[in-house]
């Protein structure tokens, strides 16, 4: 008799057992689903807004104006002009970074100022620009090292500025650090 109640306890015990270890691995591959979609949504939500705060920038009247009329300041005014509009965008939005590329004069303005002229022709960190503008997307999301940002690793949404005729005047977005 106790031979036979302790194998029915062992066989219990068993199934038991195999019964909570199926259930953790399922708890805990839905646990992991639910993770994975909630990790996914809010890197979705964060790449539109960066997607909708660069559409608003390459749309505004003013920022396009202060394209088309580059030529007519002086490169001093010109990198006043930007650096103040662009910190209005980076401090009023929550991004890290904020930047401009002037088709005309290739000067890359950012919420500091001018950081530099872009040359993809003989700056390899530069080819973005030539593969975006090239590319005749509107829009590109771009993952690389921001120099404005002591090179920390950032997501930075590309969007055309055009003139009303559809001509190039440059191109705009923001940067969010990768963290």
């Amino acid at each position: 008799m106790v031979i036979v109640m302790a194998a029915a306890f062992l066989i219990n015990l068993s199934v038991t057992l195999m019964t909570v270890r199926d259930n953790t691995i399922k708890d805990e591959q839905r646990v992991c689903g639910l993770v994975s979609e909630a990790v996914l949504d809010s890197i979705d939500s964060e790449i539109s807004r960066l997607i909708s705060v660069s559409e608003t920038l390459s749309t505004n009247s003013l920022f396009i104006d202060m394209l088309k009329d580059e030529g007519n300041h002086s490169e001093e005014e010109m990198v006043g002009m930007m650096k103040k509009y662009l910190s209005g965008i980076k401090d009023n939005v929550g991004v890290d970074t904020a930047f401009a590329v002037s088709e005309n004069s290739r000067r890359y303005y950012t919420h500091e100022g001018l950081n530099k002229i872009v040359d993809p022709d003989n700056d390899d960190h530069d080819i973005w620009y030539s593969i975006f503008v090239n590319g005749r997307k509107d829009y590109d999301i771009y993952i690389d090292t921001d120099d404005v940002n002591s090179c920390t690793w950032t997501v930075f949404v590309n969007i055309r500025v055009e003139a009303e005729n559809r001509n190039l005047l440059g191109v705009c977005g923001v940067g969010l650090v990768m963290n």
